[in-house]
């Protein structure tokens, strides 16, 4: 019986993508940061008009700058620009794909890797090979010394290790949706991931404790 259901906060995994379709009631992600008060796009996430992109409220003008990162202005940012680092996707309809954050970016031997796309790709691959697992575990892309690459990406996740099997099955199903460099080089897994007050994943002090 909801009118509406706003989902916020941060990306939505394949996993829980695919159990939203269950709904009928109609459900948003909100694209939205401090600086903006609210929401100022939103995306449909189940239903035959769902979609990728997220299309800004009337109202809102958006840019990129030169590295390809969303900024915004309307009345809520009192006509000021307000610059993200979100590396997006603009649309000629004004719409935006959200590719994932400029911070996250690991430089593996002269590549960029955009974290989030190794993360979605990952996300879609376990679903498909193991739904409960992929319903269950976090875990999350990082990168970790390399003396000939600088970087090195890496899968960590928490609780037990992937079994052979299941590993040797990630690897070969990402060679079809990674280039060589995104596909990360080494699994780990460790008992409880390090969180922030806010109970969110703390990555840098997660990588920490495979470096110590």
């Amino acid at each position: 019986r909801m009118q509406a259901i706003l989902i916020g906060g941060g990306p939505v995994s394949p996993v829980l993508q695919a159990q939203l379709q269950q709904l009928t009631a109609p459900i948003y992600h909100t694209y939205g940061m401090t600086e903006t008060v609210t929401h100022i796009a939103l995306r449909r996430l189940n239903g035959p008009t769902a979609s990728d992109a997220f299309m800004p409220l009337k109202g809102v003008q958006l840019g990129i700058d030169a590295r390809g990162c969303l900024n915004i202005r309307s009345d809520i940012t009192q006509e000021e620009v307000v610059q993200t680092n979100d590396f997006v996707e603009l649309r000629a309809d004004g719409s935006f794909v959200w590719l994932g954050r400029w911070d996250n970016v690991i430089n593996s031997g002269g590549v960029k890797v955009q974290v989030e796309k190794v993360e979605n790709a990952i996300d879609q691959v376990l679903y498909a090979l193991d739904p409960q697992d992929a319903a269950q575990r976090r875990f999350f892309v990082g990168a970790l010394p390399d003396e000939r690459l600088g970087e090195k990406v890496v899968l960590v996740s928490e609780g037990a290790p992937f079994s052979p099997a299941l590993a040797a099955s990630l690897r070969e199903q990402l060679k079809t949706r990674l280039d060589k460099y995104e596909i990360p080089r080494q699994f780990y897994a460790l008992p409880h991931f390090a969180e922030t007050p806010t109970r969110k994943i703390d990555r840098k002090a997660t990588l920490a404790q495979l470096t110590t």
